[in-house]
């Protein structure tokens, strides 16, 4: 017994909000350990389901078997593979998540929060029993999608969803940006700014930027290492960092790797750190960025 996974797009109606859903499955084949996987500092958001099997922190040695919602991401995070796990990880968009929860970003960010202190025994009967009941992974997801779309419908009002527009369109030119530059785009003060980014990202606003150039410079990572070729000095320039030695020290924070490091593992396939790759491709075209 091995595992699968599929990368799938939200429908039409969750396209503004869901970047897509990553879905693990067991599958028949060859044995294999199951590594730790790895999950770099990052400024989208995630709702976990746990199907099967479990998931393990090593550092504090909790253990999810459920459902769990996570916020922006400061640091790296990593969780063991426990009995061959089956997850379905709803990855949002940056700033979308405190419309689903209904609270404010910063209490999510750097946690995985239970769902039940989150949604009602409606809804998590849907996303455990429902969703278990149904003959294939296209049919989970309407499950899974039909409560997203009720949660956020409720929230179509929500301060939050000017400022999340705003980042989705200027996502791959926040690595360039001023928190000034941020303050003028949004026609707010940079304490306004401050308060509304800590609201509906979970940072402020020097923070997202710093992970949007993180997020940036992991895309030409990635770039490079498909082509086996180009210098991290090149990587650095146009993710916006001042000089490699930023760049390393960054990763090193964010990553908990450095650049040269993480170039030669993106070269080999593995699957089980998908997001060190998948959301860079998700979060917005990148126009202009080859």
């Amino acid at each position: 017994m091995s595992s699968r996974i599929l990368v799938l797009p939200p429908s039409p109606a969750l396209a503004r909000d869901v970047m897509g859903y990553v879905v693990r499955r067991r599958s028949e084949g060859p044995s294999a350990a199951i590594p730790t996987a790895a999950f770099p500092a990052n400024m989208y958001s995630a709702l976990t389901l746990v199907h099967r099997g479990s998931l393990r922190d090593p550092v504090s040695g909790r253990v999810t078997t459920g459902a769990t919602f996570s916020g922006t991401m400061t640091r790296e995070a990593r969780r063991d593979y426990i009995e061959l796990p089956e997850t379905t990880v709803v990855l949002f968009k940056p700033g979308r998540l405190t419309d689903v929860c209904r609270t404010s970003a910063h209490e999510l960010t750097d946690r995985w929060i239970d769902v039940d202190a989150i949604l009602t025994p409606a809804e998590r009967l849907e996303l455990g029993e429902r969703m278990a009941e149904q003959a294939s992974v296209a049919r989970q997801i309407h499950v899974l999608e039909a409560v997203l779309e009720r949660r956020l419908q409720r929230a179509s009002r929500s301060r939050a969803l000017p400022l999340a527009r705003m980042v989705e369109q200027l996502v791959w030119r926040l690595p360039h940006m001023s928190v000034s530059d941020l303050a003028d785009q949004a026609g707010l003060g940079e304490r306004q700014l401050h308060r509304r980014f800590v609201d509906t990202f979970g940072v402020p606003p020097k923070v997202l930027i710093r992970l949007a150039r993180l997020q940036l410079s992991l895309w030409h990572v990635q770039a490079e290492a498909r082509r086996g070729a180009a210098s991290l000095a090149s990587v650095a320039r146009r993710a916006g960092f001042a000089d490699p030695a930023h760049m390393a020290k960054d990763f090193n924070a964010l990553v908990g790797r450095s650049p040269g490091l993480l170039r030669e593992r993106m070269r080999r396939s593995m699957p089980s750190e998908w997001a060190y790759e998948l959301p860079q491709d998700m979060l917005s075209p990148r126009d202009g960025l080859e």
